[in-house]
């Protein structure tokens, strides 16, 4: 009974660290698809707040120039290359279609989120770019 028993926990201390080598080994993904997942929900709510608004032409620009500095962004993240400015241009672009174009309360909810999210990833990314 003991020699099964041991067999038993020597069995589970190896499943345990081949998850945990998966686990380690799939980790470093993680971050990244999350940041090119808000990317992809940020986008997505602009084109949602822009088809759902009487947008005039400085205000449709303002819808532009988020989604190009988003879509920049991105491209820079397919290359696993975080850039900060063009974060910081883009989370400024949404905020000032925030700022200066009309919008319905869940276009304007679902941006602010955004923001918000998008400024936390700015804050965390230190923590897991390696």
């Amino acid at each position: 009974m003991k020699r099964g028993l041991m067999k038993s926990w020597k069995f589970l201390a190896l499943v345990g660290t081949l998850a945990g080598v998966l686990s380690f080994a799939q980790a470093p993904e993680a971050p990244w698809q999350r940041a090119r997942d808000l990317i992809s929900q940020t986008q997505a709510d602009l084109r949602e707040a822009r088809t759902s608004s009487t947008a005039e032409h400085k205000d449709r620009d303002r819808y532009k120039n988020a989604e190009r500095h988003l879509s920049t962004f991105d491209r820079h993240m397919v290359k696993r290359h975080f850039d900060k400015g063009e974060l910081d241009d883009a989370i400024g672009d949404v905020q000032g279609v925030l700022d200066h174009n009309t919008l319905t309360p869940e276009g304007r909810n679902a941006l602010l989120r955004d923001v918000a999210e998008l400024r936390r990833l700015r804050a965390d990314y230190d923590s897991w770019r390696h």
